[in-house]
């Protein structure tokens, strides 16, 4: 290291221990991005999605760069006199970068490392809650997740060393560091960035880093164009009441501290809205879908892997007192196709059934849940098979091929005539879905072998007609070799509460954040200014009213553009979610944008009159 960047790393040193109030500030800024990144990365990614790691991690980029700018505005501005005094010793302007760029550097190291000490316990204890919602068998643990860890944190320290160097680029060239007007060559890249963004979400490309790529470019397009619509902001609040036009004249003249926080809560606000329309359209055309359940809820299946394995649970369920009924399919070289016929009321789903054809006796068919008429029975009895609406019956007879699985040529299947009758064979009805048939067609056992079938029983159901069974004895079902067992559950979809919860969090503290950040940074660095305001005879309550407005300005514009952005790429989320085997449909969680748009901005607002001091601080005191 350089005799140069040795000074600058002391006086970074010096700088962030001196004034530890800034400094924890800026590093909470670095941090908090972190720790989510962190615990996100370690309960959802593992090691295992470096590609994906990038995805995530550059929006926490551009949210440290953002939120950070404005923290080392105040450090340089604060620091002007040191640095005034640098460069009467020979200093240059390659002097002060390196020191705000060192600045930038501590100041990342502590944010990244404080961050990713607090994910530790945040990630295991949120293992913790899962296991104990999911009984455990879901979330491990391990070191092995946070092999990304490093990643995130180069990340974090590489953006505030950026945010110190576009810092650093930007406040010597204008004198007490206040800012020029905005230029009009950035306001046109971000129109033309903002055009892209939005043509390249509105295609119809599937590629799901391609969006993210396009909606990249919406938002920065628009923080771009942030600066403007500060000083458009300002020059429209001349009619407004004295403390909203001291806030948006302060915003305009430090849109380096202002536009910045700006752009990090419409980031954070656009995030929050895209989520949440994608999640909500997602949970809401799940609740609008008809749930299909192949065998009546409770039902419980055991599978064998062999048909000897299926004997020897039949008789372990014996000998505990539970009955199985096996059900009986075509061997697996051999398979019966028949002819096809469509009808049948509403609420079955006729294309799902759960067998195809099946040889049963009528007690089975009863045990699995399916309720036979006399005539059905009588019929199975009689020696004849039941068709479903599917099956085609025509005088009494049902046209079939017994075809060979293992045959060369496809037309070389026996013809087969059924004697069969139309039947119900739907199962019992079912919690707010659609029911699926038992069979296509059911052969009693003694018309298979007239027939030439080959059949083999593989899975059986506990007879539906008795009681359920216990924990014991399903226990003991599945210590049979071979065997597995299945309880038919119902469809249960997860509560948009929870993701309204989160996405609220999510919202809150992005906007919090960032809003309070400028508005506290805005303290910090316009004691002068408030204390010139109570010298010439203000009332102590314009500072409160003057930090509400500057909290309002800063959290409600930034909400709004956020809600502007967001909405395009949610929408393309939620066509990307819900279209894949249908009409793609999009729904607003109004409650949520209101919340965050409104409610938050204006909570937020609230808090910064009630904690904003009363009286100034003389201009001269400590920053620390």
């Amino acid at each position: 290291m350089s005799g140069s960047w040795r000074v600058a790393m002391r006086l970074a040193r010096r700088d962030v221990s001196a004034h530890r109030r800034r400094s924890f500030l800026t590093a909470s800024l670095i941090g908090l991005p972190v720790l989510f990144a962190g615990i996100y990365t370690a309960l959802v990614m593992g090691a295992t999605d470096l590609t994906f790691a990038v995805v995530l991690y550059l929006p926490i980029m551009l949210l440290i760069v953002l939120l950070t700018i404005p923290a080392f505005g105040v450090t340089a501005r604060a620091r002007r006199d040191e640095l005034d005094l640098l460069a009467s010793t020979g200093g240059t302007q390659a002097d002060l970068r390196r020191t705000i760029t060192a600045v930038g550097l501590v100041t990342g190291v502590l944010g990244a490392a404080g961050g990713l000490l607090l994910a530790v316990p945040g990630w295991l204890a949120l293992v913790a809650v899962i296991n104990r919602l999911d009984e455990g068998q879901h979330t491990v643990a391990s070191l092995g997740d946070l092999a990304l860890w490093p990643f995130l944190a180069a990340v974090a320290v590489g953006s505030s060393v950026a945010a110190a160097l576009i810092t650093a680029a930007t406040l010597p060239a204008t004198p007490a560091g206040r800012d020029t007007r905005p230029g009009r060559r950035w306001l046109a890249v971000g129109i033309v960035l903002v055009a892209a963004g939005a043509l390249g979400i509105a295609s119809r490309s599937s590629d799901s880093i391609l969006i993210a790529a396009w909606t990249t470019l919406l938002g920065a397009g628009v923080a771009l164009m942030t600066p403007t619509l500060v000083h458009v902001t300002s020059k429209a609040s001349a009619a407004l009441p004295l403390p909203a036009r001291l806030a948006a004249r302060d915003a305009d003249r430090h849109r380096m501290r202002t536009a910045p926080a700006i752009a990090a809560v419409m980031a954070g606000v656009a995030a929050v809205t895209a989520l949440g329309i994608g999640s909500f359209s997602d949970n809401q055309d799940r609740l609008t879908e008809s749930v299909i359940y192949p065998l009546p809820v409770g039902a419980v299946t055991v599978y064998g892997e062999s048909a000897e394995a299926l004997e020897s649970a039949v008789r372990a369920g014996a000998s505990e007192g539970v009955a199985l009924l096996p059900m009986g399919t075509p061997a697996e070289d051999e398979h019966v196709s028949v002819e096809f016929s469509h009808s049948g009321p509403s609420g079955i789903q006729y294309d799902n059934t759960r067998f195809d054809v099946v040889v049963a006796d009528a007690d089975t068919v009863q045990g699995w849940g399916v309720a036979l008429e006399p005539e059905a029975v009588a019929a199975l009895d009689a020696g004849r098979a039941l068709a479903g609406p599917t099956a085609a019956v025509r005088n009494g007879r049902l046209a079939a091929t017994l075809e060979d699985v293992d045959a060369e040529e496809s037309d070389s299947g026996t013809p087969l005539v059924i004697p069969a009758v139309p039947a119900d064979l739907e199962g019992e009805p079912v919690p707010d879905g659609v029911r699926s048939p038992l069979a296509r067609v059911v052969i009693p056992p003694d018309l298979a072998r007239s027939l030439g079938l080959d059949f083999v029983a593989t899975s059986a159901v506990v007879d539906r007609r008795g009681p359920a069974p216990s924990d014991d004895q399903l226990t003991a079902l599945e210590k049979v070799p071979g065997v597995s067992v299945e309880v038919q559950q119902e469809a249960r979809f997860a509560s948009y509460h929870l993701i309204f919860a989160l996405l609220t969090l999510l919202g809150v503290g992005v906007v919090g954040l960032s809003t309070a950040t400028a508005v506290a940074l805005a303290r910090l660095d316009g004691r002068e200014d408030a204390a010139t305001l109570v010298s010439v005879g203000a009332r102590p309550s314009t500072t409160r009213w003057s930090a509400a407005a500057a909290a309002l300005l800063i959290g409600g514009l930034g909400s709004m553009l956020g809600l502007l952005v967001g909405v395009l790429p949610g929408m393309r989320a939620a066509t990307s979610m819900t279209g894949g085997y249908g009409e793609a449909f999009v729904a607003i969680p109004w409650a949520l944008l209101a919340t965050v748009g409104i409610v938050i901005p204006l909570v937020v607002a609230g808090v910064a009159f009630a904690t904003a001091p009363v009286r100034s601080e003389h201009a001269t005191s400590s920053l620390r």
